[in-house]
């Protein structure tokens, strides 16, 4: 699968990153990068998934930032919905 390429809005998180690199994917795009103030619900946060990205085996292209904003108004789009765990609604089930 060196060919393939898997496009995600926000850092994938660790399972996800594991599979990347089992099935050899050739290249992430990463469409942009939480915020710092951002809480996180699940992925990596930047630091982290570029430290796993640079330890792993397997060579993986990444590519982060492209769709920033459209990221970011995908993820506030869906905070707004009630779809993502924020600090005001902790108690959210899917």
């Amino acid at each position: 699968m060196e060919d393939a390429t898997l496009y995600t809005t926000f850092e994938p998180c660790p399972m996800c990153l594991g599979a990347c690199l089992v099935y050899r994917l050739g290249r992430v795009v990463v469409g942009g990068t939480r915020l710092p103030d951002d809480r996180p619900w699940g992925a990596y946060d930047p630091a982290g998934f570029a430290a796993a990205v640079a330890t792993s085996g397997p060579r993986l292209d990444v590519a982060t930032g492209p769709f920033a904003d459209e990221c970011r108004d995908l993820r506030q789009r869906s905070i707004d919905a009630g779809n993502v765990p924020t600090p005001t609604n902790e108690q959210h089930q899917p």
